[in-house]
């Protein structure tokens, strides 16, 4: 083999050795970074997915009849959507952890009967350490390496979802097939092998006209050389050439003795020569590389920064759109100071614009939880979890509120709790309403007095409060006279009328707000007299019976008198004297009562 092509052959296989590892190394990293991407791409996929969807609506799926419900659909539509926003997403669904620890499956975003997983489905295919992954997960997560079920090869994404009270509802998975992946590595796998024949072939090239070169002096000194050797010392070496190459051709000329030493110095210098060349084209070409590298790095480190700036603008604008709503909304630190108050909460408690850097939330809203273990506040800074109240506050202008805040922990990187967003919703409203709700239910219609169930719960609740702290309690029975007589005469409207005119004789004659004045049916009341003993009890019956009597209602079909009247039955019990009970009570002034009736009406009578 000629001296050329063994310099060609070696630098050949030299720069092809070289290509192998840089190209190897290069779809290694390459591969690396696709996988890394497509899992990073997917977690964050599968995080705002989880963050959007409708926990609420979830939660309410339980029965596998409702999977054709209007409910059912809606989450189906939202997880197909997600499905078809994801170039490589294959299968969207959620599951919900059982009770015994175990995965079912209730919304899936298939619609082939064949494949499509119905609400309650178990997931049988789970691997334990995946059951048990997704059992205790509380963000988002993506497989380390390919997992492989029934339905094929994948790389999944998994992150929970939450309701408004803050309890984890589900999972939300999303599948990428692995064949999507590995076709990216095929096709980086082919870039790679033609980069590699291209610059194979480059070499190839470079190394036969480097050869040449570099044999052509020597190839034509050894001729010379060969030529002196074989007895031919008048034709001397017949080349002509400057540098050592010119002094070997002088000395083979001048001396034939000195010719194979020469020749042997020559090969050594081209030999060290062609070294150097290779390390300088090694050392290039690596330096190329390393540029190369940095400045894709830079590159991507620059895009991910202008990407980072860009969220960050969008918070902060959406946390300015936050503060600028309707509702008061303030941020408190954990020493109870107040950062940040958007206008409506200066509004809502009548604040000044201006902030102080001191200012205290217990100073702005003069609650009453203020420095007591109820403060949601607290509540909040201690448990880390967000906590609603109603509270019913009094602001400088006198004017009562009732609010319901809702008080939720900002926590730093590391999880610690930082402080306290509170948002407050007026609720005075609904509190007027409850409370003429309330005492609709307590009152009679017809007369205005307590009807006869809140009657009921009142005897209860002063019976055992007297059994508890040893006072009497009595209990009157009063019934109108002649009344169907009055109201067949008369008519139903003035019938209605005496009775509200009678409730009222009833309700002006009682000791105070503590006596509870009631209808107890049709014509009959009763009056609740807590803390009364017989002689105060009797006293009190005889002013109720002066009373109706004297409004002077006419009543031409009572025996007993020419106006309307009443008869009074008067109990009374102690605890000193045995049990109190309503029974007991309602049981002695009815027999009253009956006596009062039977004396000719018009009169009171005391039980025992």
């Amino acid at each position: 083999m000629k001296l050329g092509t063994r310099l060609s052959l070696a630098f050949f296989i030299i720069a092809t050795v070289v290509n192998a590892l840089v190209a190897s190394g290069l779809f290694v990293a390459a591969r690396y970074r696709i996988r890394e991407e497509i899992r990073n791409r997917l977690r964050d996929a599968v995080a705002i997915a989880a963050l959007e969807f409708d926990a609420e609506a979830h939660r309410s799926l339980r029965e596998p009849s409702q999977e054709s419900g209007p409910t059912y659909a809606a989450l189906k539509k939202r997880l197909q959507a997600i499905r078809d926003n994801g170039t490589d997403f294959r299968y969207v669904y959620t599951w919900r952890p059982t009770p015994d620890g175990h995965l079912v499956f209730v919304v899936d975003a298939e619609s082939d009967p064949e494949e499509v997983s119905h609400l309650g489905d178990p997931y049988d295919d789970a691997e334990p350490w995946l059951e048990e992954m997704l059992i205790g997960l509380e963000g988002p997560a993506v497989d380390e390496e390919f997992t492989e079920d029934s339905w094929g090869v994948w790389l999944s994404g998994y992150a929970p979802f939450y309701t408004a009270d803050g309890a984890r509802e589900g999972i939300l998975g999303i599948d990428v097939e692995a064949s999507q992946v590995l076709a990216y590595e095929h096709l980086l796998l082919a870039i790679a092998v033609g980069v590699f024949a291209v610059s194979s072939l480059v070499a190839f090239i470079l190394g036969r006209v480097v050869g040449k070169r570099l044999a052509a002096p020597v190839v034509t000194l050894a001729e010379s050389a060969n030529r002196v050797a074989q007895g031919n010392w008048d034709d001397g070496v017949g080349l002509r050439a400057s540098g050592e190459i010119g002094v070997l051709v002088a000395a083979f000329n001048q001396m034939a003795a000195e010719i194979r030493s020469t020749l042997s110095q020559l090969r050594s210098e081209i030999a060290e020569r062609i070294s150097v060349e290779k390390k300088l084209r090694y050392h290039q070409g690596n330096l190329e590389q390393i540029v190369a590298v940095r400045t894709e790095e830079i590159e991507r480190e620059m895009e991910e920064r202008r990407r980072a700036e860009r969220l960050l603008e969008a918070a902060r604008t959406e946390l300015e759109q936050v503060f600028s709503c309707a509702a008061p909304l303030c941020v408190v630190d954990n020493t109870y100071t107040l950062i940040r108050a958007n206008e409506a909460f200066r509004r809502f408690f009548e604040l000044p614009a201006e902030s102080r850097a001191d200012e205290k939330c217990y100073e702005l809203r003069r609650d009453p939880r203020c420095h007591t273990p109820t403060c949601p506040l607290r509540k909040v800074l201690e448990m880390g979890k967000r906590q609603e109240a109603e509270t019913e506050v009094r602001l400088p202008n006198g004017k009562t509120l009732w609010f319901l805040s809702i008080s939720t922990p900002y926590k730093n990187e590391g999880g610690e709790t930082q402080g306290v967003v509170q948002t407050f919703l007026d609720i005075s409203g609904r509190k007027h309403v409850e409370a003429e709700l309330r005492r609709l239910s307590q009152c009679d219609g017809l007369t205005g007095v307590a009807n006869r169930r809140y009657f009921d719960e009142t005897l209860k609740m002063r019976c055992d409060h007297s059994a508890h702290n040893g006072d009497a309690i009595s209990l009157i029975l009063a019934d109108v006279d002649f009344f169907k007589p009055f109201n067949d005469t008369y008519g139903h409207q003035a019938g209605d009328l005496c009775l509200r005119r009678v409730a009222g004789a009833l309700a002006s004659g009682t000791r105070g707000p503590d006596d509870l004045v009631a209808r107890y049916g049709g014509e009959e009341f009763a009056v609740v007299l807590p803390g009364a003993d017989a002689e105060l009890a009797r006293a009190v019956a005889e002013r109720l019976k002066v009373h109706v009597a004297d409004m002077g209602i006419p009543h031409g079909h009572s025996s007993a008198s020419e106006v309307v009247t009443i008869s009074v039955g008067v109990a009374t019990c102690r605890a000193a004297d045995g049990d109190i009970s309503p029974e007991l009570l309602v049981r002695q002034a009815d027999s009253a009562l009956y006596e009062a009736k039977g004396a000719g009406r018009n009169c009171v009578r005391v039980a025992g």
